[in-house]
């Protein structure tokens, strides 16, 4: 896996997120509901509608800096 973008508007627990940082994929979550406080830190967190962000989040991934 090169990367997981998990973008959840409503609740969830987001099992697909564990499994992917459990595989030390990186995941870059939206910030809508419960995310950023399940979370935390182990993700790159974005404000949900913000295309800038996603696009900052995926260089990082691109260029390793994650």
């Amino acid at each position: 896996c090169f990367h997981i973008y998990w973008h959840i508007r409503v609740e969830g627990f987001g099992l697909p997120v564990l499994e992917a940082k459990h595989n030390r994929c990186p995941v870059i979550s939206g910030d809508a509901s419960s995310s950023p406080e399940v979370y935390g830190n182990v993700v790159l967190s974005i404000k949900s509608n913000s295309m800038d962000e996603l696009l900052d989040c995926l260089n990082k991934i691109a260029l390793d800096i994650v």
